[in-house]
């Protein structure tokens, strides 16, 4: 009897993508995962979806034949789509992925192994990210008990902290430093792996749930038959998150029904009588108060109201503009339907504007010039600067490209939380300008020696100490990464014998990208007030984005700029009040500056209802804490001297509409 050699196959995953309305991010999801070593196959569960992105993915699957597409059964509902996915599935595991998400490379073949490496796990989920690379909520969570939905509803984890009878549904900080696969109570649904047999013994997910609320049903229920729920920690997959064109009051009303059905479903025998019937009014009365603040957002959101300099015609959307100057003031209910600048029309028109002369150089030793975050509000000033000096420039951008082109510009797609490929270093940059999240920049420090990098200026933030005592988990996690990058930093490039500055720029604004200024802005012409909380005396020095370009293009060639981190904040200290003030006078808005001794609170209120990580009640206290930072040390190294707020008026809110095509 022979020997026969047996080489086992390694285990092959389907992937699943149930689609509706998801738009153009649906092909870049379906590309992303078409590249997986492992792939069995794709299944693209189409439930709808335009025209041009069902040209898209046809061209796509006439490629490639590992995409399949199954159509004809309109809209059933996303768990009764990844059943459907399911049933024709013919891979070892199955891979459920969000159409708005876009995996790393290899994330299947970890996966597959993480499980294999932990057989009591029949579910698994990984770290899903903001196309920053900011690590969203939900990555991991408790399982969904009354308990749980009274603490997060009631803000219970507030009155008692750290409190093991008060669990939250979320608990991301308490894994947050995670290397290895970790067995969890649950994970997020937007990217979930299980064995196809097991799937199927199981009974796959619960048709009931139309949209929202599947994934915690199918974690409890696992949980409950005996299983585990895996987290592989390392594998981060980006989610774009809201990419569906679906009306937001739609997808708050499956949510509450989810929740009905699934309290329902687990708990409506262990409730005292009547308690069910209290559970459901209170998620009803939470579903209305979801819609009225989605009706009052609808119904301020007009078109943008612009106060024109006099003498000046107003552009006026389908009426014959008039002559006569714009008022100084303009009271808040007063409307201007003007047409709005779109951020894409923005940037191309900022890229054209001119640079005022200035007497910097960069030494031609440090070109070409890697500029990454080209199309952000930093990248984009600091890309004026170097095309005003006929820098050769390659300019990486993850999600906007910019309809823009001059000699010696390279426009470069890339998505830093993967690999920078070989056609980033074509043209043989010298310098790297970063200006995306800092912690982004040390994973690729060692690709960026190899292919001749000598010069380093990145940008870091003073949120690294403004915001050290935030209770906020979001904003513990940042301070964290970017504490952690600044070291990573310093240490490899020492080690590399690259050249770095590190910029900690104050709160920026100048462009009208910003989430700082700007935020205050569409607040303000919106509602026509602001409120502020108690005094808001906190001191604040807000920078104009091309002071920072400035001092970008000033350090690059100075010497006296390497291995140094530098604050670069504005010239002018103002407590929070007068900022505000200032921006309605700038603005030409009677200023309404409303004190709230309740706003931190309200704030809260709101990160519960919108989850929103930017929203929180830390913002409000810290209008009364100082964030005011001297620049002496940038002064004396590289003479920084930047402007006072606003001393553009209205051109450091908005740029002009001159250039503007309709």
């Amino acid at each position: 009897m022979g020997n026969h050699s047996h080489v086992e196959e390694a285990p092959s995953v389907s992937v699943i993508v149930v689609s509706y309305n998801t738009g153009t991010i649906l092909s870049r999801c379906l590309s992303a995962a078409l590249k997986q070593e492992g792939l069995k196959e794709v299944i693209l569960v189409d439930h709808g979806n335009s025209i041009p992105v069902i040209q898209s993915i046809n061209r796509l699957a006439a490629k490639d034949k590992r995409l399949r597409i199954i159509r004809g059964q309109g809209n059933i509902g996303f768990a009764a789509g990844c059943n459907l996915g399911a049933s024709e599935a013919r891979g070892d595991y199955l891979f459920f992925l969000n159409p708005d998400c876009i995996l790393p490379e290899n994330a299947l073949k970890h996966m597959v192994h993480a499980m294999q490496q932990h057989p009591e796990a029949w579910l698994a989920g990984c770290t899903m990210v903001d196309p920053d690379g900011t690590s969203q909520g939900g990555n991991v969570r408790n399982l969904l008990t009354l308990r749980v939905a009274l603490t997060e509803s009631l803000h219970l984890y507030r009155i008692f902290r750290n409190n093991p009878r008060f669990p939250r549904l979320n608990i991301d900080e308490h894994y947050a430093h995670l290397l290895e696969p970790t067995i969890v109570p649950a994970i997020s649904g937007a990217v979930m792996c299980i064995r196809r047999a097991r799937y199927h013994t199981l009974g796959g997910m619960d048709e009931r749930y139309f949209f929202h609320v599947e994934d915690l049903d199918l974690c409890y229920f696992i949980t409950k038959h005996g299983g585990k729920i895996l987290f592989v920690p390392t594998i981060r997959c980006i989610h774009h998150r809201s990419s569906s064109d679906v009306p937001q009051s739609f997808i708050e009303q499956n949510k509450s029904r989810g929740f009905i059905q699934y309290f329902d479903k687990y708990f409506r025998h262990s409730f005292f009588p009547g308690v069910f019937v209290l559970l459901k009014i209170g998620i009803r009365f939470r579903l209305w108060l979801r819609l009225l603040g989605l009706r009052l957002r609808r119904k301020g959101t007009p078109a943008k109201k612009r106060v024109q300099k006099p003498g000046k015609t107003p552009l006026v959307a389908g009426s014959i503009a008039s002559s006569t100057p714009t008022p100084a003031i303009v009271r808040a209910s007063e409307k201007q339907k003007v047409v709005p600048l779109s951020p894409d029309i923005l940037r191309r028109q900022l890229l054209e504007m001119p640079v005022a002369p200035f007497d910097l150089t960069i030494p031609e030793s440090l070109q070409p010039v890697l500029l990454t975050g080209a199309s952000g509000q930093v990248g984009l000033s600091i890309l004026r600067y170097l095309l005003a000096q006929n820098v050769e420039t390659i300019a990486l951008y993850n999600q906007h490209a910019v309809l823009f082109s001059k000699s010696g510009l390279h426009w470069q797609k890339a998505d830093l939380e993967l690999p920078l490929s070989d056609d980033v270093f074509e043209h043989k940059p010298r310098t790297l300008i970063h200006t995306p999240s800092i912690w982004l920049l040390p994973p690729h420090l060692n690709k960026l020696s190899e292919k001749g990098i000598k010069r380093i200026v990145c940008f870091s933030s003073t949120s690294i100490t403004s915001k050290s005592g935030s209770t906020n988990a979001a904003e513990q996690v940042a301070i964290r990464n970017m504490a952690t990058a600044e070291e990573s930093i310093a240490r490899m490039c020492s080690s590399l014998n690259i050249d770095w500055t590190i910029f900690r720029p104050t709160l920026i604004y100048g462009i009208g990208l910003d989430r700082n200024v700007s935020s205050i802005v569409r607040f303000i012409r919106r509602f026509g007030f602001f409120p502020i909380y108690t005094h808001a005396s906190g001191l604040r020095q807000p920078v104009h984005v091309d002071d920072l370009a400035w001092a970008t293009v000033a350090a690059l060639g100075n010497k006296e700029t390497h291995s140094k981190t530098y604050v670069v904040s504005g010239g002018e200290a103002l407590s929070y009040h007068q900022m505000v003030v200032r921006i309605f006078n700038t603005l030409g808005i009677s200023p309404r500056v409303i004190r709230v001794p309740f706003l931190p609170t309200l704030l809260n209120i709101a990160t519960f209802f919108y989850r929103s990580s930017e929203i929180n009640g830390e913002v409000a206290r810290r209008m009364n804490l100082d964030q005011s930072y001297p620049f002496d040390e940038a002064a004396a190294d590289f003479g920084y001297a930047p402007r006072d707020f606003l001393t553009g008026g209205m051109e450091d809110l908005e740029p002009s509409l001159e250039h503007e095509e309709f």
